[in-house]
């Protein structure tokens, strides 16, 4: 699986973005799960829509599809 690391968009994002769209691939794209890995803070209601907020951020979205691209 490719890491966030040698992606184009890595530097662009924060340690938790980067941290959240490593984790949303690698655990089948559960956001609550992965915001939570990420360090994000909440209950699952939160996390939700911590992960709905990051999901909405363009250059999430890029690393997101770069990186899923590259697996």
């Amino acid at each position: 699986m490719a890491q966030l690391k040698d992606l184009e968009h890595a530097g662009e994002l924060t340690i938790k973005q980067a941290l959240f769209v490593e984790e949303y691939v690698r655990n089948g794209m559960n956001g609550a799960e992965a915001a939570s890995v990420a360090g994000y803070n909440g209950n699952r209601a939160t996390l939700y829509n911590q992960a709905r907020k990051l999901l909405q951020k363009p250059m999430v979205r890029k690393a997101l599809k770069e990186l899923t691209r590259k697996s």
